[in-house]
């Protein structure tokens, strides 16, 4: 699969970062959802012949539209819950929406190579805990609209539902806790409950669609970690190269441990976006890109989908680097994580406890880097005094070196942060021209990807 890259920093109007995802989500009969979290009112085996979504982002909002066939052995009602990063209002989507989307992906020939064909595999303060946001019916759905700010409260909040709604009053298992829990700490406080009942015979649930703002494409994923079972994910995206690349290496590296597939990319018109549904006119204008993702295996995923326009990618010799806390972006100075790219480019990274300093080697070179600042005498130009100041310290082969002027050293203009060292989530970051420059690597900052490349060695052209 490609390896991705980015949006620009400044995205004015004409640059917009548009993108329309469809997603068809073909399970394998087992009692599983690949979108949306159950809580089952009953001991009932259920079984979809088809889950189907199609989904548009333009960067800051996105068009959600969700459609399930459903089979129960028996009459049953069943209560999903879909977790949102932002209120959604919601309404029906038009008839045949996901049809249409259908015709435009055979009229494209969108297929996976024949080669890689596989078998499956094996909250904020203040107010009420759980705020009732919305209750409506929508055609067979039954829609109530939730603020969580308390997982504990939710939990007596859904009994009560089920003895408002004359359905069997069961605890919630340790294990849906935990995943209502996991999205509130995420900052997903806004839960969409749908009450759908069904029968035996297979019925297609007329689907719903929801308009939400957000910050980056999102769909749930990690919801999935209820079930057991296996099943077949195809996400079809649409919009612009860029995404579809970060798509891509999000999909492989931080989604699940068996890698997804991916098909051959089509360009599409306005015209055939708009034929599936007319609010995607709203949102996608002019010519967009498609391609499709499949994924086949076990439905527990480590995280959602969460493909942010606006993250700094940092590569390391053409590799993309994981980070586990996010480069900052502050007075024209990217500040990554220290220790991640010191290892990359090969060097000995330890903390110090004793002198409260972080100690990188690689070769001849030692760099002690205390994390707070040293007291430094100091003549005053202004006064004609000496005066005591606080300043960050660096120690290179032993020699002291003021860390300012040595990011400075290192930065296109000698100009350099005023506070050159931070501290995020228990991770020092630094200027990244000063975290390279010391190893004698090179920095390349990619203002149309917004991407960070450090060279080394035979890669830097040494």
């Amino acid at each position: 699969m490609s390896l991705f890259m980015k949006l620009p920093p400044k995205a004015g109007p004409a640059m917009l970062f548009l993108a329309a995802v469809f997603l068809l989500l073909l399970a394998f009969p087992v009692t599983a959802r690949a979108d949306r979290g159950v809580i089952y009112t009953e001991p009932v085996a259920l079984s979809e012949p088809g889950q189907k979504a199609f989904i548009v982002f333009n960067g800051t909002e996105e068009l959600l539209v969700l459609a399930t066939d459903v089979q129960a052995a028996r009459e049953t009602a069943v209560l999903e819950f879909t977790p949102f990063p932002a209120e959604p209002v919601m309404m029906l989507a038009p008839d045949g929406a996901l049809d249409r989307l259908q015709e435009v992906l055979n009229t494209h020939h969108v297929a996976y190579p024949q080669l890689l064909q596989a078998e499956p595999g094996k909250a904020a303060g203040g107010g009420e805990s759980v705020e009732l946001l919305l209750h409506k019916r929508l055609g067979m759905h039954d829609v109530t609209v939730v603020r969580v700010k308390d997982p504990a409260a939710f939990v007596a909040w859904v009994r009560a539902y089920f003895r408002k709604n004359s359905l069997p009053v069961r605890q919630l298992t340790a294990q849906e806790e935990t995943v209502v829990s996991d999205y509130c700490r995420r900052g997903f406080s806004y839960f969409v409950f749908d009450l759908v009942r069904f029968g035996k015979e297979v019925q297609s649930v007329p689907p719903l669609a929801y308009w939400f703002k957000t910050p980056a494409l999102y769909y749930p994923l990690k919801v999935t970690v209820l079930y057991s079972g296996t099943g077949r994910v195809d996400l079809v995206c649409c919009g612009d190269g860029r995404i579809l690349d970060r798509l891509d290496y999000h999909l492989d590296q931080r989604v699940a441990a068996i890698p997804w597939r991916d098909s051959n990319r089509v360009t599409l018109n306005a015209a055939e976006l708009t034929a599936v549904t007319s609010e995607v006119a709203k949102i996608v204008t002019g010519e967009q890109q498609l391609q499709a993702f499949r994924y086949e295996g076990p439905l527990s995923f480590r995280a959602d989908v969460w493909v942010d326009p606006h993250e700094v990618w940092v590569e390391v010799n053409g590799r993309p680097l994981e980070l586990d806390v996010p480069p900052v972006l502050s007075g024209g100075a990217c500040f990554v994580p220290t220790k991640a790219v010191w290892e990359a480019l090969n060097a000995q990274v330890r903390w110090d406890s004793a002198n409260h300093e972080v100690v990188v080697v690689k070769d001849e070179l030692t760099l002690r880097l205390p994390v707070d600042p040293v007291a430094i005498v100091e003549y005053d130009p202004e006064s004609g005094q000496k005066a005591l100041r606080y300043r960050y310290v660096a120690y290179l082969n032993g020699e002291r070196r003021d860390l300012s002027a040595l990011a400075a050293a290192y930065t296109p203009g000698g100009r350099a942060s005023e506070v050159p060292l931070r501290i995020t989530n228990g991770r020092l970051l630094l200027p990244v021209r000063l975290v390279a420059g010391v190893l004698g690597a090179k920095v390349k900052w990619d203002d149309k990807e917004w991407k960070v490349g450090i060279t080394s060695g035979i890669f830097a052209g040494d």
